[in-house]
């Protein structure tokens, strides 16, 4: 199964901090679990870092982000992604961008915390909490 994480995901699971950072690790154990790779993008890592080290005086994210890394694959971002984005008629450019990524690998759900900003989406988008939930139905 492709599982694409929106950045917001990410950072919930980066950092303890965060209100949603117990469900999702949760959803990290699933991956874990059932060997489903977590989809990224570079944009993501990067905002991630940013917006981390922002609100945390100590903060390394090239230390976390390693001990998960090998349950994720970093998509690649191009520019035919980048032309796609800007004519997609999305109202959040780096939510086109993130939606272009998971279509070019073939992603079979977006987890974020923003379902409003792919609500243009073909891909199923869910909450951490609605993919867990999904998941535990189906078994």
């Amino acid at each position: 199964m492709r599982i694409f994480w929106d950045t917001n995901i990410l950072i919930d699971l980066l950092t303890d901090a965060r209100f949603h950072h117990a469900t999702t690790l949760k959803l990290f154990a699933y991956h874990i679990e059932n060997n489903a790779i977590i989809y990224l993008t570079p944009l993501s890592m990067a905002n991630a870092d940013y917006v981390l080290a922002a609100h945390h005086d100590v903060f390394d994210f090239t230390n976390r982000f390693r001990n998960m890394s090998s349950f994720t694959e970093v998509c690649t971002m191009d520019q035919e992604q980048a032309e796609l984005a800007i004519n997609s008629g999305w109202k959040d450019f780096e939510d086109s961008l993130q939606y272009q990524s998971a279509l070019d690998y073939k992603c079979d759900y977006i987890i974020t915390r923003d379902e409003k900003g792919f609500k243009k989406s073909l891909i199923p988008v869910l909450t951490p909490e609605q993919f867990l939930e999904e998941q535990n139905d189906a078994t």
